[in-house]
């Protein structure tokens, strides 16, 4: 399985606990221990969403987070125009809203940044975002990490599953790949 984990089937999989682990502590370093967490709920078209979500609440606890019930936003997102300007609205109407957000779909960045642009909320001064893969346009760009899945690495790790799994009496073969965290500027 790629990406999926189930049962003791072979799988290679990104390593969500340690990659968010990782990722809050260049949040929680940069914007403050108040995290907001805006995420959709798990559904079998999406099951890393239930890991990710376990390992930021885990990661959150170890690194000391504050995180509020009402900093958490758990949406269906059927629509961003809708749900999105809602969830800014709550987060910055707020008296000192977080200034750490964590949003581990990077599907739900741009309509963030957008919504947050209309609140003259500025990234990498008055909020900072963690997220997963990539979105290029915002790469380098200050208040902005990814945690950047390692697919070439996958490659590699496949290669080495076709030799492991010639000896059919050989251990289940699951390989756990941390995230490369790609930072954009630092603040000062």
């Amino acid at each position: 399985l790629i990406n999926r984990s189930f049962g003791e089937y072979d799988c290679i999989c990104t390593d969500a606990a340690e990659s968010i682990r990782q990722g809050l502590s260049w949040l929680l370093n940069e914007a403050g221990h108040d995290i907001a967490f805006i995420t959709s709920p798990p559904s079998f078209g999406q099951p890393y969403v239930q890991e990710r979500s376990l390992a930021f609440y885990e990661s959150c606890f170890a690194l000391g987070a504050r995180l509020l019930p009402e900093l958490i936003f758990k949406t269906r997102y059927r629509d961003f125009m809708t749900d999105m300007p809602l969830i800014v609205e709550k987060l910055f109407e707020r008296p000192n809203p977080p200034k750490g957000i964590f949003i581990p779909c990077c599907d739900f960045v741009v309509p963030f940044v957008l919504c947050a642009t209309k609140y003259r909320k500025e990234l990498g001064k008055d909020y900072f975002l963690l997220s997963f893969d990539m979105i290029p346009e915002f790469l380098g760009k200050q208040g902005m990490t990814f945690l950047r899945q390692p697919f070439h690495l996958f490659q590699l790790e496949i290669k080495a599953w076709l030799k492991h799994c010639a000896n059919v009496h050989a251990p289940s073969f699951r390989k756990w790949l941390k995230c490369d965290m790609i930072v954009g500027k630092e603040s000062n």
